[in-house]
């Protein structure tokens, strides 16, 4: 006799019905809720805005498995990957480079004094500045880069096939530029913002991708110090 349905859940993207929308928790608290759902079956959908709410309703009455299975890969503020679906594709990139030998860079970018924006304009502003400064990167890089919101004002991106070198003094400090010498133009006017950077390139002995930006985000650290509004490069020992 099969089991009951609350005790054999379906299959992932078996069952459009089974969503939850994660939101309210941060870090390993969130990690460890998402994973349990998804155990369990469920679509789980990182901070999904009240205004989409609509749309995955939508989504979800017609039956649309693909297009919510798409949904709950993206932040939904930003439209950017969001962190486990991004890290996910970082594991394929850095397999993928390991075993064909070709070069693969990570960057962390994070707006500097993001907190004083949301005092000073409030958060929606706050929001707007990180929306576009998700486009202002998207449009820099190429169409086999990888982006994702990688945690409250902190984006990360993974660049395959590119030297530390090259992603540093093209890329990254093309971002860096734009950002810092165009406006954000926002609900409460124009708003200059600045980001920090850091770079780091995969080594022979670079463990796995958590290893990679975890020595990018110590390169944006040391950009911090140094006074912000610049890029640092990870220099691997």
């Amino acid at each position: 006799m099969a089991e009951p349905p609350e005790n054999n859940p379906p299959k992932r993207g078996a069952d459009t019905h089974r969503i939850v929308v994660v939101t309210g928790l941060s870090g390993a608290g969130k990690s460890t809720a998402t994973k349990a759902l998804e155990d369990l079956g469920f679509f789980c959908i990182d901070n999904l805005p009240v205004m989409l709410l609509p749309k995955l309703l939508e989504l979800v009455s017609h039956g649309t498995s693909d297009e919510v299975q798409r949904l709950a890969t993206l932040d939904g503020l930003t439209g950017t990957y969001n962190r486990r679906h991004f890290m996910e594709l970082a594991h394929l990139a850095f397999e993928s480079a390991r075993r064909f030998g070709q070069p693969l860079t990570a960057v962390m970018l994070d707006v500097d004094h993001f907190k004083s924006i949301n005092d000073e304009y409030g958060h929606h502003v706050g929001d707007q500045v990180l929306r576009t400064l998700a486009e202002r990167c998207r449009s820099t890089l190429r169409t086999i880069d990888v982006l994702g919101r990688y945690g409250g004002e902190e984006f990360a991106i993974l660049l395959p096939g590119t030297t530390r070198r090259n992603a540093a003094t093209i890329l990254a400090e093309r971002i860096r530029h734009r950002v810092a010498e165009e406006l954000i133009h926002t609900d409460a006017g124009p708003v200059g913002v600045t980001v920090s950077v850091g770079v780091a390139a995969m080594e022979t002995t670079t463990r796995n991708p958590e290893e990679l930006f975890k020595r990018a985000d110590a390169a944006l650290y040391e950009a911090k110090q140094a006074g912000r509004n610049r890029v640092v490069e990870d220099v691997a020992a």
